[in-house]
């Protein structure tokens, strides 16, 4: 759905006033990369726009690891066969170690990644 599918000739001017200033909406509301002041539409549009956006705005991330989590689902991943198969490790160089450590540490700590749980660990390649 793109901002043209919007009929703004309903949205009346007390609704605006409710949003005066979106950029300043939307960056209080932890999302500054979205740039409704760019959009060539009406004032009456962008002002509807930052009213859908306040109202869907749990779908929106606030930051590089809040990817949402998907309770009450379960995802399979259905292979040509049964054969399980490992990938070798990536190397990393040892000046990135520490910071990919982190980066993983915190992943997990928001469990967007979990430490594999399969027992397949044991096999090699």
């Amino acid at each position: 759905m793109a901002l043209q599918d919007f009929d703004c000739s309903e949205f009346s001017q007390s609704n605006n006033s409710c949003v005066a200033d979106g950029t300043t909406v939307l960056r209080d509301l932890g999302l500054a990369d979205l740039d409704v002041e760019s959009c060539n539409v009406s004032a009456d549009c962008k002002a509807k726009l930052v009213q859908l956006i306040f109202q869907y705005l749990s779908i929106f991330s606030r930051h590089k690891l809040d990817c949402g989590k998907a309770n009450g689902f379960v995802h399979r991943i259905r292979l040509s066969d049964d054969k399980p198969f490992r990938l070798p490790y990536r190397r990393v160089a040892p000046n990135q170690y520490e910071r990919l450590r982190q980066a993983l540490d915190e992943m997990e700590e928001r469990e967007i990644i979990r430490k594999s749980s399969s027992g397949l660990h044991h096999l090699s390649s």
